[in-house]
């Protein structure tokens, strides 16, 4: 696994410590190869932002109370694998663009060879240090509903 994280530290331009937006996304990727879970789990929430982390806290009170508060959760155990929901299939970064800084927030596009893999990535700065915000499902969104025509509904009599 350390062959593997050293490589895509490598693909992803990875010297030394890169504090920027760009930096951080590329630290998430290496961190999200880790081989101890605790570890990985631990670092890559780390790099969340303060929304991220909300969103983790609440999902892990709400494992706790499911489990009879037999066991506390913490709000790193409650990251899954991928932190790309919205990537079409598995595929390797390649290459990564800073898109832009606006006041404490920034974009960060990560792509892969292949046309179509593509994520933008949204960060915050908090206390001096860039911070990745995850879109969660319910946050992303949703195509507003069609409109049809719907035949006029008469108005009560007053």
């Amino acid at each position: 696994m350390c062959i593997g994280a050293v490589g895509l530290l490598a693909a992803c331009g990875v010297k030394k410590a890169d504090h920027s937006p760009t930096g951080v996304v590329k630290q998430f990727l290496v961190t999200s190869l880790s081989a101890d879970t605790q570890k990985r789990h631990k670092g890559l929430y780390e790099l969340l932002g303060p929304r991220t982390q909300a969103r983790l806290k609440a999902s892990a009170d709400r494992a706790t109370v499911a489990t009879g508060s037999k066991r506390k959760y913490a709000p790193y155990e409650m990251l899954s694998a991928s932190f790309r929901p919205n990537a079409k299939g598995n595929w390797t970064p390649k290459s990564f663009k800073l898109l832009g800084t606006s006041g404490d927030t920034a974009r960060v596009e990560v792509r892969g060879e292949k046309k179509g893999q593509v994520q933008i990535v949204n960060l915050v700065k908090l206390k001096g240090r860039w911070r990745i915000e995850l879109d969660s499902a319910s946050a992303q969104k949703t195509p507003e509903p069609q409109k049809t025509a719907t035949p006029p509904t008469a108005k009560p009599e007053t």
